[in-house]
């Protein structure tokens, strides 16, 4: 069940401004350092590096000058 969770936590840290806090409770957990925990378990990485990493993927790299 955690997995799943996760799972949906991933794809709003990715999609959504919302804060981690919120994202927790929204995905069905009832303790933020247990999400935490099951996060950077699961992923390898806490909630607020996964977010940042998903942002530098969703910025365009800048154009080289000639």
């Amino acid at each position: 069940m955690n997995r799943v969770r996760i799972g949906q936590a991933c794809g709003m840290l990715y999609a959504t401004d919302d804060q981690v806090t919120v994202i927790c409770y929204q995905v069905g957990f009832q303790n933020l350092a247990n999400f935490n925990r099951q996060f950077l378990k699961m992923k390898g990485m806490t909630p607020t590096a996964y977010r940042e990493m998903a942002q530098r993927d969703l910025t365009p790299a800048p154009e080289a000058s000639s």
